[in-house]
């Protein structure tokens, strides 16, 4: 019986270590194909991106367009606490920026706060990157008190504007 147990394990060994043969040669088989197929798409590529990136003609370009207005692109994007809680949505569309607090009666902006913290140190500067910018607040009541709710830019012509009034506000919103 201790015989036929042992033959019966030998003939388990010998199977796996085919199979395991098998499988070997199978991946090397596959990692031959992947070498194939990688050689191939290097071959074809005409230029590399790095390439593409040190052309005069691609920096040309950017050059003529770099003060064209960006038409059709939005963007949105969420602010969050410093304790990880959504706290606002920023998006960015058709010229304008929308900022708008999810509860306005826990940011507790009012027109006052809204003026130190957001008006001078940026839309001031703001203003000189975007000098046809027009601002609009909405506001909403709450125990007696009025917060703002959202602060919309029209006329927003460079996206680069959307970027700097994201970080600025970020940082700011971020210490609530």
């Amino acid at each position: 019986m201790e015989k036929k147990n042992i033959q019966t394990l030998l003939e388990v060994k010998r199977f796996l270590e085919t199979q395991l043969q098998q499988k070997k040669e199978e991946i090397k088989s596959f990692e031959d194909q992947i070498q194939k197929i990688d050689e191939t798409i290097h071959d074809h590529s005409f230029k590399s991106a790095n390439n593409l990136l040190q052309t005069t003609d691609t920096e040309n370009f950017i050059k003529e367009h770099e003060e064209t207005p960006i038409n059709n692109v939005e963007n949105t994007r969420n602010i969050y606490s410093s304790k990880n809680k959504l706290i606002s949505k920023i998006s960015y569309g058709n010229q304008t920026i929308k900022l708008t607090f999810l509860k306005p009666e826990t940011i507790k902006l009012t027109q006052e706060l809204y003026i130190e913290h957001i008006v001078q140190p940026i839309l001031l500067d703001f203003k000189d990157m975007e000098p046809n910018v027009d601002v609009k607040l909405q506001k909403q009541a709450f125990d007696e008190k009025e917060y703002i709710k959202s602060i919309v830019l029209s006329n927003v012509e460079k996206f680069e504007s959307f970027e700097f009034f994201f970080d600025a506000i970020k940082s700011i919103l971020q210490n609530k």
